[in-house]
């Protein structure tokens, strides 16, 4: 059985047209519509200077799974927080796709978020 604890993930809103990309998040429980103020919803959606970004206060072992491995596949560079629960340490994924000719590039920070970031490759 999975333990569920704090994630929140984010990439660039331009995404959020391809169909598999929105019903992955549909299935994590994203609601495209206007938000009513709930200040204690479980899923927290927004998007932000171009960047989406996605808080779930209970997401299966701190991830998407589908969602991450869905923008690994179509070349969306991403960043994962994961909280810290029982003995599961936080956790900090960034993964940005290859440029010109380099490979993809994946970095899990486990206890430590704050970084510089990756060959300067920001999410916009």
């Amino acid at each position: 059985m999975a333990d569920y604890f704090a994630a929140s993930i984010e990439f660039p809103a331009s995404a959020l047209e391809d169909a598999e990309i929105k019903k992955a998040l549909k299935d994590e429980g994203v609601k495209f519509e206007p938000l009513k103020g709930d200040p204690f919803r479980e899923v927290e959606a927004k998007i932000t200077e171009g960047i989406f970004y996605l808080y779930k206060a209970e997401a299966r072992w701190g991830q998407f799974e589908e969602l991450e491995s869905l923008l690994r596949s179509k070349g969306i560079p991403f960043d994962r927080q994961s909280g810290q629960a029982f003995e599961f340490i936080p956790e900090l994924v960034i993964f940005r796709p290859a440029k010109d000719g380099a490979p993809n590039q994946r970095s899990v920070v486990p206890g430590d978020w704050s970084y510089p970031g990756i060959s300067g490759y920001k999410l916009s």
